[in-house]
């Protein structure tokens, strides 16, 4: 990244210094966008950095087992090294361009690939964390879960106009209290509803759904029209890692966060979903149920 920057920089001069590149005023403009855009860059490395440290400061790390902390530890540098090759990548590129909408267009990519790796690392810590913690206490307290999951709809309506991705919501009349804690269910939701949106395709449809499940259980589901999973991304869910053969890539761990914090919360993930036609999942949350006799939610 300081490598892609030190780039930047130069061609911050050239567009300040070229006449070719306009009138004065027209590249003074463009150098004050060259320079925002290196700011972006520059907080992007510092999060990053703050992530990285993050998950490798979890309690995971001391008190997990070993082959967790090393398929943790080996998902880590899968994201680092795709994330470097990446960005040489564009550097390399950069170096030998000279248009200004390319070379715009190369810094927004590299902002991108970088959100995209800080976004998987927090996850990794996430999910580190989430594997020392204790199980939801008893006294967790009643979400109304519908209101909460319009208003993170709501929030992601411009990233699924980004990806060209309709997003439905709908919330049952006969939808329960949920007896979650409020920001484990946000994460919750917030993990798949990314998922599904980042893995769908253009012009598909992510539809939520909110409604009584069986006796004593809400369900949250959540259907696209994306690239579906195969078995083994399947079985990563479960066991994140645990790899096979001689693997290159890394997904992040998205889904088995959202089935951790689930089971943590007294409920489970569930997952149906075919190879090149979609997904769906399950969310089953504990219904809040009026305790007359303590005055609160159990």
């Amino acid at each position: 990244m300081t490598g892609f920057r030190d780039v930047l920089a130069a061609r911050r001069w050239q567009i300040t210094t070229a006449p070719n590149e306009g009138t004065t005023e027209q590249r003074r403009s463009a150098a004050a966008v060259v320079e925002r855009m290196d700011q972006d860059l520059r907080y992007a490395m510092e999060e990053a950095y703050l992530l990285v440290s993050q998950a490798l400061a979890s309690e995971f790390f001391t008190l997990g087992a070993d082959s967790d902390k090393l398929g943790a530890a080996r998902i880590l540098n899968l994201l680092t090294a795709n994330f470097v090759r990446d960005i040489e990548s564009l550097t390399a590129r950069m170096r030998q361009e000279t248009d200004r909408a390319m070379i715009f267009g190369f810094v927004e990519t590299a902002r991108e690939r970088a959100r995209t790796f800080c976004r998987r690392v927090e996850t990794l810590a996430d999910y580190c964390d989430a594997a020392t913690s204790a199980a939801e206490e008893v006294d967790a307290v009643a979400v109304d879960g519908g209101e909460m999951i319009r208003a993170l709809i709501e929030g992601f309506r411009p990233q699924a106009e980004l990806y060209n991705v309709l997003l439905a919501v709908s919330v049952s009349p006969d939808a329960a209290m949920i007896r979650v804690k409020s920001a484990r269910l946000r994460r919750i939701v917030t993990t798949v509803v990314e998922n599904a949106l980042q893995f769908n395709r253009d012009g598909g449809i992510v539809q939520v759904a909110m409604q009584r499940h069986g006796v004593g259980q809400v369900a949250i589901e959540i259907t696209d029209s994306g690239l579906g999973m195969d078995d083994d991304e399947i079985r990563r869910i479960e066991k994140p890692f645990v790899f096979s053969g001689d693997d290159k890539e890394h997904y992040g761990l998205s889904l088995a966060l959202a089935a951790r914090l689930a089971r943590l919360s007294g409920g489970r993930l569930e997952v149906k979903t075919q190879r090149g036609v979609g997904t769906r999942l399950h969310v089953l949350l504990p219904i809040a149920m009026a305790d007359s006799r303590l005055g609160r939610v159990a």
